[in-house]
């Protein structure tokens, strides 16, 4: 088996720790029953406690010079479907719902992967991903905070987030500059018959400048004139100075639909 190298390219940074690993599947809840997908394989340090407790695992891996290693860790693991490929640029949904999602995610592609997911036509029951710490802190933010941004609020389109563990610095190889947070997002019927794409795009919009005023924003994103927008959000009792940042889900679901009429 040739050298393995890390690729800063794609963001690895591996866990080794089994406890920890092994934790973080207790913290996704899944079970013999469930089907799960995994982002990101890395040297298979989470798929495989994956395998020994699902029905089955799909696993993408984007860096093909893992191939080698991955083929020997999976021999005979028949459980686990390896996929290599960007999963962002995939044309076909390999797992079948109800699965789950449980993932320690590459930290640069973190906020697309969560876009996809949460508007996905096949969305899974949880998500259960390793991400930075202040990342985790702003999935988990209130409206109106520092902290609280697009992400924020289009996770909460999808379902309820919590904090389930902090993990510091010096339990990956190589050793980033942050600490990491486990995060699992449990998917709710809140929101069940909103179309996630129109408030997903109102909340882009909402958040796209973000020291320009929602009016402004709404104008730039969807070539309605300043009066239009401004009705809009008298419509929902918002004062024409409103800014994108305190607006809860709630209101961009009302929003969405506003700018649809």
């Amino acid at each position: 088996m040739s050298e393995f190298r890390f690729n800063k390219a794609y963001g690895q940074n591996f866990l080794k720790d089994e406890a920890l690993l092994r934790s973080i599947v207790d913290d996704s809840g899944v079970t013999e029953e469930d089907e799960v997908l995994e982002i990101g394989t890395g040297a298979a340090a989470l798929t495989l406690p994956l395998a020994a407790r699902a029905k089955r695992v799909v696993t993408y891996e984007i860096d093909e010079s893992l191939r080698e290693i991955l083929n020997v860790k999976l021999f005979g693991v028949e459980n686990v479907e390896l996929v290599f490929g960007d999963w962002l640029k995939r044309n076909e949904d390999r797992v079948r719902a109800p699965y789950k999602v449980v993932a320690n995610l590459p930290y640069y592609v973190t906020t697309p992967i969560l876009f996809d997911l949460i508007e996905s036509a096949n969305p899974p029951e949880s998500i259960t991903i390793m991400v930075q710490k202040e990342v985790a802190e702003r999935l988990t933010a209130r409206a109106g905070s520092p902290e609280y941004g697009a992400v924020t609020a289009a996770v909460r389109l999808y379902g309820e987030a919590r904090i389930c563990r902090i993990v510091p610095a010096e339990y990956f190889t190589p050793r980033p500059k942050v600490d990491s947070a486990v995060i699992r997002i449990d998917r709710t019927d809140t929101f069940a018959n909103a179309d996630a794409r129109a408030v997903s795009r109102a909340i882009r919009a909402g958040f796209a400048m973000r020291r320009k005023t929602l009016v402004n924003n709404l104008v730039a994103a969807y070539g309605v004139g300043k009066d239009e927008a401004k009705r809009v959000l008298a419509v929902m009792g918002l004062p024409e100075t409103a800014r994108g940042e305190t607006l809860t889900t709630e209101a961009y679901v009302v929003l969405a639909e506003l700018l649809r009429k």
